[in-house]
């Protein structure tokens, strides 16, 4: 942010800001809406604890055992650091132990795999605002509906008082007939008051995670330790390890849907092929799934299935991206919803 830290202290720097503040408070919010990791707080703590999971036991046994952080002092009193498989402790596992020096450079570089590319993060920031204005329309259309049916049976209700009061009608048919026109009429303003559902929290969600992996590595490398840890458990639920490499991870919704549609949507711009698109989508979505979910993993998730239906239609020529479909579909006079 432009910002140089000397002895605890932040002071306003002489060079170019790497991330600008803007950003850095839209982080913030994402941060906070984050707990931490279920890691416990003990006398050897940092950043990485209950992120880092052995790569080993992943990628062999499809399973998750954490890596804990061990201190050797050696007889000239300098202290080394190595993280290790918990599994080692009970002999279930093998992996090597890892300088946590490296594992901490490792980290740091995996961050340049998550980052989302500027005219992807523009086309479905045109498509947020895309579906806001179709969603005022048609909540707008909605409305009008109801407030004619509420119209007209009011009209039916003064018609029906009108033939009781001249004799013309039975008057028990009448109540028969008013008590179906009040259930109706509750029915109506139940379904009006349901029209004003909005989407702009979801699209505040979705937009600020767009924000957290637009430079990803900016802001972690210059983060401190305690902002790291939260970027980590913002980002990821495992980032799996071995032999001081990162070789896998298991993201967080949305990061992982976004990532994947990312990479359907770059292959669709560049070949225009729709099913092969949504099976690479569907293959990203899968590599950052977690333990025995592979197979389950699917690009989906109400709001971003229609990222990705819109993101993969035909591109506007004007600015080179998708064109804007309708991203909300008026059910009658049902609640909008994703």
């Amino acid at each position: 942010m432009g910002e140089v830290r000397y002895k605890g202290e932040y002071y306003e720097g002489r060079h170019e800001a790497l991330i600008d503040v803007k950003l850095f408070d839209r982080v913030q919010e994402v941060l906070d809406t984050r707990g931490y990791s279920s890691e416990r707080r003990r006398k050897h703590d940092h950043y990485l604890k209950g992120t880092i999971w052995c790569g080993r036991c992943r990628l062999e046994a499809d399973t998750n055992r954490r890596m804990i952080l061990m201190h050797v002092n050696s007889k000239t009193k300098a202290t080394y650091s190595y993280f290790f498989c918990r599994g080692v402790q009970d002999h279930t596992c093998d992996a090597p132990y890892s300088n946590m020096d490296r594992i901490e450079e490792a980290v740091e570089r995996h961050y340049k795999t998550i980052s989302l590319r500027p005219e992807f993060v523009q086309a479905v920031r045109i498509l947020m605002e895309a579906a806001v204005d179709d969603q005022i329309g048609a909540q707008k259309m909605l409305q009008e509906q109801a407030k004619a049916q509420l119209q007209r049976l009011a009209t039916q209700e003064d018609n029906l008082i009108d033939l009781a009061a001249d004799g013309g009608i039975d008057t028990s048919r009448v109540r028969s007939k008013l008590r179906d026109i009040a259930r109706q009429r509750k029915e109506l303003e139940a379904e009006l008051a349901s029209v004003t559902d909005d989407i702009a929290p979801g699209m505040a969600y979705i937009d600020a995670h767009l924000e957290l992996l637009a430079q990803p590595y900016e802001l972690y490398r210059y983060a401190s330790d305690q902002t790291r840890r939260m970027l980590n458990q913002a980002i990821f639920k495992h980032v799996y390890v071995v032999n001081e490499e990162v070789v896998g991870d298991e993201l967080n919704t949305p990061m992982r849907e976004l990532l994947a549609s990312q990479r359907g949507w770059s292959v669709f711009e560049e070949a225009g092929d729709d099913v092969f698109a949504r099976q690479l989508a569907t293959t990203e979505a899968q590599r950052h799934a977690g333990a025995g979910e592979t197979e389950q993993a699917t690009v989906s998730g109400g709001l971003l299935d229609d990222f990705i239906s819109a993101l993969l239609t035909d591109r506007a020529e004007t600015v080179g991206i998708c064109s804007k479909p309708s991203m909300v579909r008026p059910k009658g006079l049902e609640p909008l919803t994703f």
